[in-house]
Order: C-alpha cells, then sequence, then structure tokens
C-alpha cells in the first residue's frame, strides 16, 4: 500500500460508511489495541500498521501481485504468505484516473470475523477462528 500508482504491489479501494462516520475506523482500532495488550499480535504483525498508518487501513483488495500466475522467484522467502512466489509491480495510474470515483456498492455489515494468518477455508477465503454477530 504504497503511494506510487506507478508501481502498486496491491491495487484496493478504500472503505466507508455511508453516514460518513468513522465508527467502523474506531472499532477495528479498537480491537486491535486490545490484541495487541493482550499480548496476541507480535510486534512485526502490528508495527507495519500502527507506525507507518496509524489507524487500521480499512480497505478491499482488488488486485495482488503475490497472486499472478506464471511469476516464480529464484529467492524464497519462507516468511511470505506464498513462497516461491515474486511480485512484479504494475503502472496502475490509468486505473486510478479512470476509477477514481467507482462505487463498487453498499452492504449491512452483519458480523465480524477474526481470519486466521496464512489459513484459508476450503472455498478459497480467509479461515475465520470466530465470529461475532452485530
Amino acid at each position: 500500500m504504497n503511494d506510487d500508482p506507478s508501481a502498486v504491489d496491491v491495487l484496493y479501494a478504500k472503505v466507508s460508511l455511508t453516514d460518513g462516520s468513522s465508527r467502523l475506523q474506531r472499532l477495528v482500532d479498537q480491537l486491535v489495541k486490545k490484541f495487541n495488550d493482550a499480548g496476541l499480535i507480535q510486534e512485526d504483525d502490528t508495527s507495519l500498521t500502527q507506525r507507518q498508518y496509524g489507524d487500521v487501513k480499512l480497505h478491499v483488495t482488488l488486485m495482488n501481485t503475490k497472486l499472478r500466475k506464471g511469476l516464480q522467484s529464484v529467492e524464497v522467502d519462507s516468511r511470505r504468505k506464498y513462497p516461491g512466489q515474486r511480485r512484479e509491480s504494475f503502472d496502475a495510474t490509468q486505473l486510478l484516473q479512470e476509477f477514481r470515483q467507482f462505487r463498487f456498492g453498499e452492504t449491512q455489515l452483519k458480523s465480524i470475523h477474526l481470519s486466521e494468518r496464512l489459513r484459508t477455508s476450503p472455498d478459497g477465503y480467509y479461515a475465520s477462528r470466530c465470529q461475532a454477530l452485530l
């Protein structure tokens, strides 16, 4: 999530509430703080998000170059979610200009899932450890 649109690894769209409030942002920030205070988050997991960006960045991932097919790396980093795969940045400048005001729609938030890092469910989505109905 860098600020250079000509060298993008992850293309994402920001999430916002229709009423313009920051309720969801405050909720997720408080959850991260509680998890961190309880020792459930390792320093390297939260430090990038908290120190570089402040708040948790609410977003929807649209493209992620780690998931491109056919790109294999000679360097294998065991810390990566997909060891052996490398990123190949792309220029998203035109996409961002063309779709700057695009609305992806609305949905009602009915539950919050706590996903387990580096695991997927049988349907290919993030593995959910638990959920809270709202």
